[in-house]
């Protein structure tokens, strides 16, 4: 594993609490962006940290129903202060 991803959460770890601090993260960043392009960058996330944990077919799985679940608990809003 590259170096640059020690401090990177693993799929296991990238749970409701962690897409709500991307999302912030995401928002210090990208002030105009729209939570769409935010959910975007999030998907594509987990999709970069299953590709060096192919096995972890479970937490790839969680992870993105972590990110739906987020979502549909309004948590991108506050942050994002929008809707769809």
């Amino acid at each position: 594993m590259p170096s640059d991803h020690v401090d990177e959460p693993t799929l296991d770890e990238f749970t409701i609490p962690h897409v709500a601090f991307a999302a912030a993260e995401h928002y210090a960043v990208f002030p105009t962006a729209e939570k769409h392009e935010l959910i975007q960058t999030l998907k594509r996330d987990v999709e970069a940290r299953f590709a060096r944990e192919r096995e972890n077919v479970a937490g790839h799985a969680a992870a993105l129903k972590a990110i739906e679940d987020a979502d549909a608990r309004g948590l991108l809003e506050v942050i994002y202060g929008q809707g769809d």
